[in-house]
């Protein structure tokens, strides 16, 4: 357990959710295939394809298209049902991933194959999914910060309690806030406002136009005045001084 030696989990795999809920893996699997429970693939085997797709063959994306890549193999990706379906089928064999429920690896690289194997043990359940679908449906009372600062009080983000405070979002600001928060919970806290805004499917031209009738926004969502914010839970990584530098882009980190 790694509570024992004070680390915490970024996700859990299938069975170990399995195991905490009391419930049986094809309870699992009906969940993930309906889309009452996002079910992703592990990062670290589309790291390895990606790597291997750029080792094959020249490739030079623009600067956005790198940033697309970089972000898209920091986290697990939500996988469509009929994977869910193939991998659970098919426990005891690797299987080419056909089809990610948002960003298709084939839109992002261009290639016709993406390469990329996985199995069963490679599906995961994020820690925020799981926490979100416990308050949904278990019943549960979700706090999510070990200061117990963050209290979700809807499953979308749409309401939360912080620092003892209640604050209420439209459906893009919620999209705002939860994304920093599953950014938070990955390490790695600060995103750009064009980051955020694509996230929330705005079409606003800043995040401030996005929270410009929010009077107390600033209050959840800090930013570094260089165009980075974070959500405002406790955090010791100083802020970035500017955009990284895409030109190298390293799958490592």
């Amino acid at each position: 357990m790694l509570s024992k030696i004070n680390l915490k989990k970024k996700y859990m795999t299938v069975s170990e959710v399995s195991k905490l809920w009391g419930i049986s893996l094809d309870d699992i699997k009906y969940l993930g295939e309906e889309g009452l429970l996002e079910i992703c693939i592990h990062k670290i085997p589309l790291k390895v394809a990606m790597e291997n797709i750029l080792a094959k063959k020249p490739y030079s994306p623009n600067k956005q298209k790198q940033e697309d890549i970089i972000n898209f193999v920091k986290t697990p990706q939500p996988l469509h049902p009929t994977d869910i379906y193939l991998l659970f089928s098919n426990r005891d064999k690797k299987l080419k991933l056909s089809r990610l429920k948002t960003e298709p690896i084939l839109k992002i690289t261009k290639v016709e194959t993406p390469g990329v194997e996985i199995g069963f043990d490679d599906m995961v359940i994020t820690i925020s999914e799981r926490k979100r679908f416990e308050f949904e449906h278990l019943n549960k009372t979700v706090k999510y910060d070990d200061s117990e600062v963050l209290i979700l009080k809807s499953p979308d983000f749409s309401s939360i309690e912080l620092y003892g405070e209640r604050y209420n979002f439209g459906a893009k600001q919620a999209k705002v806030v939860k994304h920093l928060y599953d950014q938070y919970y990955l390490g790695d806290p600060w995103s750009h406002g064009k980051t955020l805004l694509r996230a929330a499917n705005s079409e606003c031209y800043r995040l401030s136009n996005l929270f410009n009738k929010h009077k107390a926004w600033r209050k959840v969502i800090i930013s570094n005045k260089r165009g980075f914010y974070r959500i405002n839970l406790p955090y010791n990584q100083p802020a970035p001084c500017k955009a990284p530098d895409l030109s190298s882009p390293s799958f490592f980190d």
